[in-house]
């Protein structure tokens, strides 16, 4: 186990259950903060901790810390947040995946004029295209007069190319 992993383990405390980090002891004589929730969200909705890591702060992503903990290592690749929420740690919403694979369950986009992935309209022609990316290429599934047509096209292929159930929930 490395220094890290057991620097965590020695200051926070985590219930797999409800997803929440809690701090065991600080450096403060009175230990004001223990049984305190570790952390604070940040504008991108993940959770953040500042810690001290021999005498330099540090700041750590929650649910990384929570891998860290469960896990006793650091993880090797990306932390998925199944269900999306980025501020909900529960071990049960956690998957450790690769970029590409992380990618495959995005919430859509704010700007999605479509109301789904992977589905635009041309504004020249008026027609619905549907595209998608498997291992890291774009791959287009062809052009609709119809937009349920465009739709059925990506929803097929996001089951083809192995894409989470979760994928462009709003």
């Amino acid at each position: 186990m490395n220094n890290l992993v057991e620097i965590l383990k020695s200051r926070l405390d985590y219930n797999s259950q409800t997803g929440n980090l809690t701090w065991k002891k600080t450096c403060s004589p009175q230990n004001k903060f223990k049984g305190m929730a570790a952390g604070g969200i940040g504008v991108n909705g993940y959770i953040y901790i500042g810690i001290s890591v021999n005498g330099v702060p540090v700041t750590l992503s929650a649910h990384r810390v929570v891998y860290m903990i469960s896990e006793g290592v650091e993880p090797q690749g990306e932390i998925d947040h199944i269900n999306g929420d980025r501020a909900d740690n529960r071990w049960a919403n956690l998957r450790v995946v690769d970029r590409l694979e992380n990618n495959k369950n995005m919430a859509k986009y704010k700007n999605n004029s479509s109301g789904v992935m992977g589905v635009y309209r041309n504004k020249n022609n008026g027609r619905w295209y549907a595209a998608i990316s498997d291992t890291g290429k774009r791959i287009s599934l062809g052009g609709y007069g119809d937009w349920m047509d465009a739709v059925c096209a990506r929803k097929s292929a996001e089951n083809k190319f192995g894409y989470h159930q979760n994928h462009g929930r709003s």
